[in-house]
């Protein structure tokens, strides 16, 4: 991936997208890019030869737009999300993008709901690259549930709201932010501030089949449209303004660089407290 001198050349020129897993949730995964368009999707599976040929016409015939099978023939690359949980997979993964082109974004969604911030941390000792271009789902999918939620006590659409979460992989290392909660950039709590104390002291809500995949998803497109969007994802976050220096689940902007820069909330002792305790320190 070649950084140009402008954003604005950046967003123009054509666009890979490398989806590296196993043939089932690539093609998932695969499925959702294209629908979302703006770039070339490529899907990478290592598969035995014998069953290359039918694996690249599934590929070809149900998502992808190109069938890589080896990641060799999968470069160059401006994201490359990994859907393997293996931690050998993973680290031999972002060692080849370090390789080929080392400024290409890493989005690390394994399946379950934790382990991505370690396998950040392996996958950023193993290749040597920047800490900040490894980026997996973190609190989105539970972001993203009690957005659903409160949006439907609102009455507005969930695309609409906004509310961050920090914290670490475990659901009890996470904590929603309710009081930076918005909709369309208002103060979500002025819209209804009776109701709201109510609301925000009921139960959480599941979080949906898929969730991951969809939040990799959107992860992807950020880095692909360079868009800057503040997403509460796992990502690198330096030891400055008092937070901890490691992987956690914070609101930062992505963007064609990865994560670029947190947001700068005010947190809590005790918030910052659960930060230090939360981050995957990376120490080579």
């Amino acid at each position: 991936m070649h950084l140009p001198d402008s954003r604005s050349s950046r967003v123009r020129r054509p666009l890979r997208a490398v989806i590296a897993g196993e043939i089932g949730s690539a093609l998932e995964a695969a499925r959702g890019l294209v629908a979302a368009g703006g770039a070339e999707v490529v899907v990478a599976v290592e598969t035995p030869a014998e069953e290359r040929a039918a694996s690249a016409a599934l590929l070809m015939k149900d998502g992808a737009s190109r069938a890589a099978l080896l990641m060799k023939d999968a470069a160059p690359c401006d994201v490359l999300i990994v859907l393997w949980s293996e931690a050998s997979r993973v680290r031999d993964v972002a060692l080849w993008a370090a390789r080929t082109c080392p400024l290409t974004a890493l989005v690390l969604a394994p399946a379950g709901t934790v382990g991505a911030l370690d396998l950040s941390r392996q996958a950023a000792l193993a290749s040597g690259l920047a800490p900040g271009l490894i980026l997996s789902p973190g609190g989105m999918p539970r972001a993203r549930a009690e957005a659903r939620r409160l949006a439907e006590r609102l009455g507005v659409c969930s695309s609409q709201f906004c509310i961050p979460i920090i914290g670490g992989e475990q659901e009890s290392d996470r904590r929603l932010l309710h009081r930076y909660a918005t909709v369309a950039g208002i103060p979500a709590r002025e819209l209804s501030e009776k109701e709201w104390r109510i609301w925000v002291e009921e139960p959480a809500p599941a979080i949906g089949a898929g969730s991951i995949m969809t939040c990799a998803i959107r992860l992807a497109r950020a880095v692909l449209e360079d868009r800057l969007e503040v997403l509460s994802c796992g990502a690198w976050v330096g030891g400055d303004a008092g937070l901890p220096g490691g992987f956690v689940t914070m609101p930062v902007r992505v963007g064609a660089r990865g994560a670029e820069a947190p947001l700068p909330l005010k947190l809590t002792l005790d918030e910052r407290a659960l930060l230090q305790r939360a981050a995957v320190p990376f120490t080579g």
